[in-house]
């Protein structure tokens, strides 16, 4: 595909299975993968400006859950195929569970905190 803008941009790209997951391109200008669950459809990214972590929206087959994604070179994240550790740069955990969608998530300016909106 085409390269990704360096910078707080995440991008969904195709995987060779036909699935999806989240990129970006790193502080050194690395393109690295985000998310290793290339089944699960993923939407509405948000960057912490300081941290680098990354809150998201993904559909468990039921309903829309926030997960975080959080920089690291040797995990592979709990929903990772065994094909796809070796690829990962984030540690990727679910944040929300229950009935209901839980869709775009932002960063309150200046903190660790998460707003997002749930029906």
């Amino acid at each position: 595909g085409d390269p990704l803008p360096v910078g707080n941009n995440v991008e969904t790209r195709s995987t060779p299975d036909g699935g999806q997951d989240f990129y970006r391109i790193d502080g050194k200008g690395r393109e690295v993968r985000v998310t290793c669950s290339p089944t699960m459809p993923k939407a509405h990214s948000s960057i912490h400006g300081n941290r680098g972590m990354i809150v998201y929206s993904a559909f468990d087959g039921k309903q829309w859950q926030l997960w975080l994604a959080t920089p690291s070179s040797s995990f592979a994240g709990p929903e990772a195929d065994a094909a796809d550790a070796a690829d990962c740069n984030y540690a990727n955990r679910q944040l929300t569970f229950g009935a209901g969608d839980r869709n775009w998530p932002s960063w309150v300016p200046g903190t660790d905190f998460v707003v997002f909106s749930g029906t």
